[in-house]
């Protein structure tokens, strides 16, 4: 048996659920998806429960919590050539702790934003390097933010890998 915050018990092998509706003041209940009758409702409620005529209403299904990753916003190049060696070195060179820098976002969003066919991030990293093998730090640490900006996540806060 579940009880909401009016006292009404709702057992769950009636597949009752509580409907919070801000905009009426009080609470109603919904069982598929039309809200309970007074009379089907007073079997289930207390003196406390206020429940009006039967409306219809849209359902609405829940949606399990999305996957996060965590995403490096230095590449971390983990390929095992000789260039990913030489990427990896650029920012050892300018002392970027790799892990000391990433961003969490959805996995869907990783996929397809970050690390899409044509726009992707790792790309982008090696175009610039490439094009700047004697960037100063600052030149570094401003070419990061211009990618977050890119691709929309600089407002997402700056966490470590581990």
């Amino acid at each position: 048996m579940v009880s909401d915050a009016l006292g009404v018990v709702v057992p769950p092998t009636l597949g009752w659920a509580m409907v919070d509706v801000a905009t009426f003041g009080y609470a109603r209940y919904a069982r598929g998806l039309r809200f309970a009758t007074k009379a089907e409702a007073l079997t289930l409620r207390t003196e406390t429960a206020l429940v009006e005529k039967a409306v219809t209403v849209e359902a609405v299904a829940l949606l399990a919590a999305p996957t996060m990753v965590k995403h490096h916003i230095f590449n971390v190049f983990r390929g095992q050539s000789l260039k990913s060696q030489l990427y990896r070195d650029f920012f050892k060179k300018h002392g970027i702790k790799l892990d000391n820098y990433c961003i969490e976002l959805t996995e869907s969003m990783h996929r397809s934003v970050i690390h899409s066919k044509n726009n992707n991030w790792t790309t982008a990293w090696k175009n610039f390097i490439d094009a700047n093998p004697s960037a100063n730090t600052k030149e570094v640490y401003q070419f990061a933010g211009e990618l977050m900006d890119r691709y929309g996540v600089s407002h997402l806060p700056i966490v470590k890998y581990r």
